[in-house]
């Protein structure tokens, strides 16, 4: 594998941390956005919150194809996937964030990342919850990433929570229910 680093910018913290945050008893996904072709690193830009039930796979797909347009007309792509497991202490890569890195890695050329929110950690205050995995030399998503997310992306994770604002965030399990809700989540890296 070749190294890289990972810089997930306050707006993806944001929209990530909140969501593991308004569904603590669910395991929770989305998908990284980013730029392509930076190389040696990751820059996420943007999260977009997908599922806290169980993710069915034509459901996954819809939402992909959603996503990868709303991605293409910011001038980004989808550059990884991030999950909060169901267990406080459950910290490894799942089967599903494994599968979906797969078709990501299948159809996006630079590198890739796997985010892995710390629900142990998700209280924490001042330090981030998240870490970063890539694929080792067995194609396995294991090894770590040397993430960076910046002390003010933390701060204003905390500041939204003290807020409420996760009850604001909609993901894409609410938005299926009902349409009139905003899986883009505008509102949210400006709380």
């Amino acid at each position: 594998m070749s190294s890289f680093n990972v810089n997930v910018e306050e707006a993806a913290y944001l929209k990530l941390m909140l969501h593991a945050a308004k569904y603590p008893w669910a395991a929770v996904n989305g998908f990284l956005l980013g730029e392509e072709g930076l190389t040696g690193q990751v820059s996420v830009k943007d999260a977009v919150p997908l599922f806290h039930t169980s993710t069915l796979a034509p459901l996954l797909e819809t939402s992909a194809v959603m996503v990868d347009a709303h991605a293409a007309r910011s001038g980004l792509c989808i550059v990884g996937f991030y999950q909060a497991n169901q267990c406080l202490d459950d910290n490894a890569p799942g089967a599903l964030a494994t599968e979906v890195m797969n078709k990501i890695d299948s159809t996006h050329a630079g590198p890739s990342v796997l985010v892995v929110i710390s629900n142990k950690r998700l209280e924490t205050a001042g330090d981030s919850a998240v870490s970063a995995y890539g694929r080792d030399s067995n194609n396995s998503f294991r090894k770590h990433v040397e993430v960076e997310v910046a002390a003010e992306a933390v701060k204003a994770f905390e500041s939204a929570l003290a807020d409420k604002t996760e009850g604001r965030l909609v993901d894409m399990d609410e938005h299926l229910d009902d349409v009139q809700k905003d899986w883009r989540n505008p509102g949210i890296a400006s709380a």
